[in-house]
């Protein structure tokens, strides 16, 4: 299987394109491979290169590669970044995607990568699989791939039509895994959270809330909790921020203060400047009364409310 799947991988390493290459001047309107002393090769075909690919995955499928580690990571690697624009039925990788979630480490954040392009381009639902996200973040998974699973996890929220209780778990803990995350690590979870912030306007008093205090009470958010919307995030606040401002780090700091800073600043109501001021008086000076017409209508001046509705009703007979 080893053997196999290094092949595999030394083949889709030289690219197997979707769509016809530009033609070779050289032989016509066709394109030929394994050229050698002028001698033509084997004439290209894009469909015939994906289908020996679905067959080389389909043999290499009857294997048990969940049986090794090892082998394990390297056809989920293989998978995710090579093969699933090039499956026929990509839907039938949804067992394998779905199990390897529960491995843990590098091999859940695969698999979720996996998942993601399933959901987004091929329409398959997943149950629960925001809580499977929302459990994958944890320090061990951070530490070994804190990029993908960043980058993941910002694909799955990116949508504006998540509910706000969802968002503000996955903000929280974001930021509470900051507390505990290398600089380069930490900068990419507050940029997150703020792009989570900004999608959502209701979780800014998050930021807001219990800001400058000198003693805080009890956080409501459960850390240990599995399901996103029990954790109670909506209910507390990412003080977590406020402490990164004394991190050890100086770029840490700067941007924890700068997200405080830039919060603070959108909180404040604008004060009206003098000139605004100004106008707004005499606009109220001279506009008093509006005028609906440049003539006063003087015909029906003094008489009573019936004489002028009867006067509109006379006709000539």
């Amino acid at each position: 299987m080893q053997n196999y799947l290094e092949l595999f991988e030394a083949l889709m390493a030289a690219g197997v394109p979707t769509e016809p290459r530009p033609r070779n001047k050289r032989h016509g309107d066709d394109l030929y491979y394994c050229e050698k002393n002028g001698k033509v090769g084997v004439l290209f075909n894009p469909e015939e290169c994906k289908r020996s690919v679905n067959k080389c995955w389909d043999a290499a499928c009857q294997w048990p590669l969940r049986s090794c580690e090892r082998t394990h990571r390297r056809a989920l690697r293989l998978l995710v970044d090579e093969l699933l624009p090039l499956l026929a039925r990509p839907q039938l990788t949804t067992d394998l995607l779905w199990d390897s979630l529960d491995c843990g480490g590098v091999l859940s954040v695969l698999a979720l990568r996996g998942v993601a392009e399933l959901v987004t381009r091929h329409g398959v639902e997943y149950p629960s699989i925001y809580d499977r996200l929302y459990g994958l973040l944890e320090p061990a998974a951070l530490a070994k791939a804190s990029s993908r699973l960043l980058h993941t996890t910002g694909t799955f929220l990116s949508s504006t039509h998540i509910p706000g209780s969802l968002v503000a778990a996955f903000a929280k803990r974001l930021s509470r895994l900051a507390l505990l995350a290398a600089p380069a690590d930490c900068l990419a979870m507050l940029g997150l959270v703020v792009t989570l912030v900004a999608a959502h306007p209701e979780l800014r008093r998050m930021l807001r809330e219990r800001e400058g205090a000198n003693i805080i009470p009890k956080d409501p958010y459960i850390m240990e909790e599995t399901c996103a919307t029990a954790s109670q995030a909506i209910k507390s606040s990412l003080w977590e921020i406020s402490a990164l401002r004394r991190h050890f780090a100086p770029e840490v700091s700067a941007a924890a203060s700068r997200i405080l800073a830039e919060e603070r600043a959108s909180a404040t109501p604008a004060t009206p400047t003098p000139d605004q001021t100004d106008f707004d008086r005499d606009l109220k000076m001279w506009f008093k009364n509006i005028e609906m017409n440049f003539v006063r209508p003087s015909a029906f001046e003094n008489a009573s409310p019936l004489e002028r509705v009867a006067g509109l009703w006379e006709m000539d007979v």
